[in-house]
């Protein structure tokens, strides 16, 4: 991708994190979240080992920002949710250690059943008119 084209894309994204409502963050977060698992999967299936763990540390990386931003107080699943970070992280530092694909595409299965929930729940609350409740926290 030339220069320009990713300047353009680099505005794009700036501008949509920076406009998206806390709902849409947390499905933008699970989107690269699923991008980060599906690359490091392809990236261990090719022998690219430094790629697979940079995919693996940033996924990581985003799970921990999901997890710390939960508000526990908010939603009666949380305690749920966050011990399901808590695994994800679990299979995610294994994965990288054994390079385990499976680990990886279990976690992704899981992680698109998430996403796809979250995305349906900030989709109800847009179209609804109803004043949010979100599972983020102000001080996250």
């Amino acid at each position: 991708m030339g220069t320009y084209q990713q300047n353009l894309r680099n505005r794009y994204t700036t501008t949509s994190v920076a406009t998206a409502s806390p709902q849409q963050l947390v499905v933008l977060l699970y989107q690269r979240l699923h991008r980060d698992l599906t690359e490091a999967r392809a990236a261990i299936e090719n022998n690219e080992v430094y790629v697979a763990n940079r995919a693996l540390q940033h996924a990581q990386d985003i799970i921990v920002e999901l997890h710390s931003s939960l508000d526990r107080n908010a939603w009666e699943h949380a305690k749920e949710l966050s011990s399901l970070y808590v695994y994800f992280l679990g299979e995610l530092s294994e994965a990288n250690l054994t390079k385990d694909t499976k680990r990886i595409s279990s976690v992704t299965n899981m992680v698109a059943e998430l996403r796809d929930a979250w995305a349906a729940a900030a989709a109800q609350l847009t179209s609804s008119g109803v004043a949010p409740i979100t599972s983020i926290s102000s001080s996250g």
